[in-house]
Formats: C-alpha cells, sequence, structure tokens
C-alpha cells in the first residue's frame, strides 16, 4: 500500500502505473490516460464499467482497465468485487483521492437531498466526509493483507497542498489529520 501526493504533473499517476499488471484504476479525474504513451513499455488501456459489463478477463500485465468513478454505486461494485477475490488483477490504483473527497462532500452535504453547492457544510457534514474517507481508505487497504481472498497492490494517489511546507496531502479537514498521524 502506498501513498502518493505531489503537485499537478508530477509524475503521481505514472508513478502509480508502474504497479505490476494487470492494474485496475478507479478513475476520478481522467488523469490515467496521459500512462499509455510510454516509450519504456507497452500499456494498453480499456475501461470498464462494472454496472453494465462483466468482469475483464484475459487481461495480461501490460493491461490497466479504468473504471470512470462519477458516484458511489459504481465504486461500491468494484470494491465488492475486488473483497471477493474473482478478478484478474494484480494492483489497485485510485487517481485521485484528492477528486474522490469532494463527490464524498457532495454526498455528505445534506443526505436523502439533492446538492445544494450554496448550503452552508456543517460540523457534522465534516465528521460524515472523515468517516466516509477513511473508510474508503481502509477498505483498499485491507485488499493488501495476505487473508485477503486476493491480495493486491495499492496506491492511491493525491495533490499536495502548494501552500504546505513540508508538502502535506491536499486533503479535507480530519481526513489528512487522521492519514498523517504517526
Amino acid at each position: 500500500y502506498v501513498g502518493i501526493h505531489g503537485w499537478g504533473g508530477a509524475g503521481k499517476t505514472w508513478l502509480a502505473h508502474t504497479l505490476p499488471g494487470p492494474r485496475l484504476t478507479l478513475e476520478t479525474e481522467n488523469g490515467s490516460w496521459d500512462t499509455q504513451y510510454r516509450e519504456d513499455r507497452e500499456v494498453r488501456m480499456r475501461t470498464w464499467d462494472p454496472l453494465t459489463e462483466p468482469g475483464p478477463t484475459g487481461l495480461e500485465p501490460c493491461d490497466t482497465v479504468v473504471v470512470n468513478i462519477r458516484d458511489l454505486v459504481k465504486l461500491d461494485a468494484v470494491m465488492r468485487l475486488l473483497h471477493s477475490g474473482a478478478h484478474p488483477f494484480e494492483s489497485v490504483i485510485l487517481d485521485s483521492f484528492t477528486s474522490m473527497q469532494y463527490k464524498l462532500k457532495r454526498i455528505v452535504a445534506n443526505p436523502g437531498h439533492e446538492y445544494n453547492p450554496d448550503a452552508v457544510f456543517d460540523h457534522q457534514a465534516w465528521g460524515r466526509l472523515k468517516n466516509h474517507g477513511l473508510m474508503l481508505i481502509e477498505e483498499l487497504w485491507t485488499l493488501t493483507w495476505p487473508d485477503s481472498p486476493k491480495p493486491v497492490n495499492v496506491a492511491v494517489v493525491m495533490f499536495s497542498d502548494e501552500e504546505s511546507v513540508p508538502a502535506v496531502p491536499l486533503l479535507e479537514g480530519g481526513i489528512r489529520k487522521a492519514l498523517l498521524a504517526p
């Protein structure tokens, strides 16, 4: 399990895609497609929708399967498959957790109601954001455990906070503090 953070264009996604393949990329910002143009090795990329298509088969180490994560329904479907162990992947990449937290903010801002970007993000919403974010990180982390049905390598890509010295991941509220706790 590795967390990778850096500034835009620093090579975070490229580094994550050096993990053993076949790889599954949980894409939240559409940056993974740049990695298919590598001069040092062949990279084959394809998209997969776990809600409408059967799981990918016949993958080789040079293959990367991209799932565009726009909502938690698709993420939940992928996580169920990964936790079952009935998948062909050697590595899983979340790219990026920084963007994922913005998707989570929409969900936890006002549960059960349509998202209102002008609404006040209250104290309870910050707690829900931290809980959902840390639960996702833990769920990915447990995929690496030896007693997982099929242990995989996991990389979580994040942007760096450009105003912090030393550099720290660009994450909201309690998520960053909990991830960086010793």
